[in-house]
C-alpha cells in the first residue's frame, strides 16, 4: 500500500501524538497524549506516493514508549480548512480527522488492516477516523477519542467501522497542477508555445478498497497530507495575531518548476456547444415522446418544456437530428451530479428536495487558489478563485443496473425511429420520475438547461481525450519522458452561457483530479477549450521552442489523432477489432456446453444473456461498459440464467469461471467510447482510478477535432 502518512504541522516542522489504542468489549479508546516534534518529517510532501514504512512508524512508537510504557500507537489529529469568501469571507470551519497507527509486536508475520468510520455528521467537526492496525475493528460499537483536554464519546448504533486488509487497498494521489506566470507565444492560429512556472500541490491520497476484479469502494474523503495542516496552522497563527482580519489562504507548492516548456491548443467551442445543446435537447424531446407510450400512462409525472428561445425544435430537426455522439458518452454524462445540481433551475417551481443522487460527483477542498495567481487569469478565461476537487464514485453499479433495466424495457417498446441515445436519455428521465413521483404531483423539466449542462460535460470528455492524444503525439515527436509531462485540460464558460445552464458554484471554478479545469469567465463569450501539455523539468522552454517550431506540425497531429480514433464510427478501429474477434469467439462458444445435472447450457447462451442484459440485440451490441462493471453485473446475469434453467447459481458460476473473458468478448465491445487502444493513457493521467474510462469520449474528441480542423482552413 502506498500512502503519505499525514503527520501534522508544527511551527518549525511536523509532529505527532504519542498515544494508546485500547479495545475492550466493543469499546475502542484512542488517546492522544504528548506531542512529539520531529524536524526530520517535512510538511511539504513528495509528488509521488511514499510507502507506509511500517518499520519507521514502529520506531516512532518505540520512541514514545521510552517516556510512557503504555504507548502503543502514534495519532494525528488532522485539520482541513474550509474557507468561503462568497459568504463575506468570515465563514471558516475546521474538519477534524483522526488517523492512528497501532504498532504490532511481530509486524512481519501479522496482517495489517485499515479500519475507518466516515461521515460522522452528528459530531461537530469530526469527518472520519482511520486506524492502521494489526487488529480488525469492524465490530466496534463505541469509540472514545481523547486528545488533550478534549473528549469525544461516540455511540455508533447500527454504524460500524469498515475494515479491509491493507493488501486489498489501493491509493491514488490528489495532485493539483497549477500554472502561474504563463507566457503564450503563438506558433499558428490555434497552436501556442508556453513558458510556464508550474506548481504541483499534493493535497492527499484517495483510498479504494476491494479485492481484485470485484466491486471496489472509495473512501469519500481523502487522507490529507501535512500540506493542509500546515495551511491551517498558518491561518490560525495569523488569526491570533490579527483577530479583525480573516486571511485568504493560498495552497502551498509541493514542487515548483521554473521556465518549463509546453504547447497549448486553443479551440473555440461555441459553435459546437450550440449544435450539441440543440441535438441533446431534441434527443430529450424524443425521449419524452418515447415515455408517452400507453405502457407508461399514469406512471409518468414528468413532462418537458424548453424556456430557451435559442433552441428551436421542429419536426424537420427531430427527424434529421444526428451528430454522431456515442450512446456510451451520453451514459457517462447522465451519471454525473453536475446535471441535477441547483435543481430549481431544471425543475422550476419544484420546492421539494430532489433526493436523487447520481453516482459521480466531485468533492471540493475549500482551499482557494487566488485567480490572479493562476496563469489562466492572464488568458482571460477565469475571474474568481479556483478550488481543487477530486472525483468521487458511489453506488455506480446499482445505478447502472437500474438504468440498464429501463433500457431493456424501452428497447422492447421502441419504434425503429428511436436510437440508443434516445433509450439512455429516456431511462435517465425514468430515474428522475421514480424520485419525484413520491411527491404526488406532476412536474415539468426544462430539458434545454439539462441539454446544455450535458453538453458541458461532453465537451470536457472530448477535450480530455484530445489531451491524451496530444501527450502521445508529443512523446513521439519530442521523445520526452512520459513521467515528466503533465496535461492541462480547460473548459471556460462565458457569462452568456453560464446564464443558460445555471451551474452549481460548488462544481465550477474547480480543477478536477488536478488537471481538468472547469472555469467561469465574464471576459469571454461562448465556450473556449484549452489543451496544454507542460514539461515538469525546469528550464526546458528553450528546448521546446526549438523542437516545436522545427518538428511540430498541427495538421500532422490532427491526422495522427484521426488515425487513432477513426474519422467516424464506420472507420472506428476499436469497433472493427472487436467485431472480428467477437465473431470468431462466438463461433467457438456455440460449440461449448456446460452440463449441470440434467441441464445443458451452451456458452453462447450465456454470452447472449449478457448481451441482452446490457440492452443489446442480435443486430446491435447495446451499451458497452468497462470490464470492471461487467464483471460485477455478470453475477446478476448468472442468477437469472440459473433460475431460468433450474440449476444452482454457485455451480453455474464455478463452471463459467474459466470462460468469462471469452463471454465478455463475445457480448460487449471492449471500447467504452474510449479505451487504451485509442484515448486512455497510463501513468500520465492523474485522475481517479475508478473514473478513468468515465471522463473521456472518443466520439466527442472526433467532433472537437473537426472544429480544430475547420479553424485552420
Amino acid at each position: 500500500m502506498h500512502i503519505n502518512f499525514p503527520f501534522f504541522a508544527l511551527e518549525n516542522g511536523s509532529g505527532y501524538y504519542c498515544g494508546e489504542i485500547a479495545y475492550d468489549k466493543g469499546t475502542l479508546r484512542i488517546e492522544a497524549r504528548r506531542t512529539v516534534f520531529d524536524s526530520s518529517i517535512l510538511y511539504l510532501p513528495t509528488l509521488s506516493f511514499s510507502g507506509i514504512d511500517i518499520k519507521s512508524l514502529s520506531e516512532l512508537v518505540n520512541r514514545c514508549k521510552e517516556d510512557d510504557k503504555t504507548s502503543n500507537a502514534i495519532v494525528t489529529r488532522h485539520y482541513i480548512l474550509d474557507h468561503n469568501p462568497r459568504r463575506g469571507g468570515s465563514q471558516t470551519k475546521v474538519h477534524n480527522v483522526v488517523i492512528a497507527y497501532e504498532a504490532a509486536k511481530e509486524v512481519d508475520v501479522r496482517k495489517l488492516y485499515l479500519s475507518y468510520l466516515g461521515a460522522l455528521k452528528h459530531v461537530r467537526g469530526l469527518e472520519y477516523i482511520v486506524i492502521i492496525s494489526p487488529n480488525e475493528y469492524s465490530d466496534v460499537k463505541r469509540i472514545i477519542i481523547v486528545i488533550g483536554d478534549q473528549k469525544l464519546d461516540l455511540s455508533l448504533g447500527q454504524r460500524r467501522p469498515k475494515s479491509t486488509s491493507i493488501d486489498d487497498v489501493v491509493t491514488w494521489p490528489v495532485i493539483a497542477s497549477i500554472p502561474v506566470n504563463l507566457k503564450e507565444n503563438n506558433v499558428s492560429k490555434a497552436l501556442s508555445l508556453l513558458e510556464v512556472h508550474l506548481l504541483e500541490v499534493l493535497l492527499g491520497s484517495m483510498v479504494y478498497f476491494g479485492k481484485k476484479h470485484r466491486k471496489k469502494e472509495q473512501l469519500s474523503q481523502l487522507i490529507p497530507t501535512p500540506l493542509l495542516s500546515r495551511l491551517h496552522y498558518m491561518v490560525q497563527q495569523q488569526l491570533n495575531q490579527r483577530r479583525n482580519l480573516l486571511p485568504h489562504p493560498v495552497a502551498l507548492p509541493s514542487g515548483s518548476y521554473i521556465s518549463s516548456g509546453g504547447v497549448m491548443l486553443r479551440i473555440d467551442l461555441s459553435n459546437l456547444f450550440d449544435k450539441l445543446s440543440e441535438y441533446l435537447a431534441i434527443k430529450l424531446f424524443r425521449a419524452f415522446i418515447l415515455l408517452s407510450k400507453p405502457k407508461f400512462t399514469g406512471k409518468i409525472v414528468i413532462d418537458g418544456r424548453c424556456n430557451d428561445p435559442g433552441i428551436e425544435i421542429t419536426d424537420r430537426k427531430i427527424s434529421g437530428s444526428n451528430i454522431n455522439v456515442n450512446p456510451e458518452a451520453i451514459l457517462k454524462a447522465v451519471l454525473d451530479r453536475f446535471l441535477v445540481a441547483n435543481v430549481k433551475f431544471i425543475i422550476p417551481g419544484f420546492e421539494e428536495k430532489l433526493k436523487m443522487k447520481l453516482p459521480h460527483g466531485v468533492f471540493r477542498i475549500n482551499v482557494p487558489i487566488p485567480a490572479r495567481s493562476l496563469g489562466f487569469y492572464q488568458l482571460g478565461i477565469v475571474d474568481d478563485d479556483v478550488y481543487v476537487a477530486y472525483e468521487t464514485m458511489g453506488r455506480r453499479t446499482n445505478y447502472l443496473k437500474a438504468l440498464l433495466s429501463y433500457i431493456r424495457e424501452l428497447r422492447d417498446l421502441r419504434d425503429s425511429e428511436f436510437d440508443y441515445v434516445d433509450l439512455v436519455l429516456a431511462s435517465f428521465l425514468l430515474m428522475i420520475n421514480d424520485e419525484v413521483r413520491k411527491y404526488g404531483k406532476p412536474i415539468s423539466i426544462d430539458y434545454c438547461i439539462l441539454a446544455r449542462r450535458m453538453a458541458v460535460l461532453l465537451l470536457e470528455y472530448g477535450l480530455h481525450s484530445l489531451a491524451h492524444l496530444l501527450l502521445r503525439y508529443l512523446q513521439g515527436v519530442l521523445k520526452a519522458p512520459r513521467e515528466s509531462l503533465r496535461e492541462l485540460v480547460v473548459l471556460s464558460i462565458g457569462s452568456d452561457v453560464e446564464g443558460k445552464i445555471r451551474p452549481s458554484r460548488y462544481s465550477t471554478n474547480v480543477v478536477i483530479g488536478g488537471s481538468r479545469y472547469r472555469l467561469l469567465s465574464s471576459r469571454i463569450s461562448g465556450v473556449v477549450g484549452l489543451i496544454a501539455v507542460v514539461d515538469t523539468r525546469p528550464y526546458t522552454y528553450r528546448m521546446w521552442e526549438s523542437v516545436v517550431r522545427s518538428s511540430f506540425d498541427l495538421r500532422e497531429f490532427i491526422d495522427f489523432a484521426y488515425r487513432q480514433l477513426g474519422r467516424d464510427v464506420e472507420s472506428d478501429e476499436c469497433l472493427r477489432l472487436w467485431r472480428e474477434k467477437s465473431k470468431r469467439v462466438r463461433a467457438h462458444l456455440g460449440l461449448s456446453k456446460l452440463n449441470i445435472g440434467s441441464t445443458s447450457i451452451t456458452l453462447l447462451d450465456v454470452a447472449d444473456a449478457l448481451r441482452t442484459f446490457m440492452g443489446g440485440t442480435p443486430s446491435h451490441p447495446g451499451i458497452s461498459l468497462p470490464l470492471l462493471e461487467v464483471r460485477v453485473i455478470m453475477k446478476d446475469v448468472i442468477e437469472e440464467l440459473a433460475n431460468r434453467h433450474g440449476v444452482d447459481a454457485s455451480i453455474l458460476r464455478q463452471g463459467l469461471k474459466p470462460h468469462l473473458e471469452a463471454i465478455y468478448m463475445a457480448s460487449t465491445p471492449f471500447c467504452f467510447d474510449g479505451c487504451y487502444n485509442c484515448v486512455l493513457v497510463e501513468r500520465s493521467c492523474l485522475g481517479n482510478l475508478l473514473m478513468r474510462e468515465w471522463v473521456v469520449s472518443k466520439s466527442m474528441a472526433r467532433l472537437i477535432l473537426g472544429e480544430l480542423e475547420r479553424g485552420l482552413s
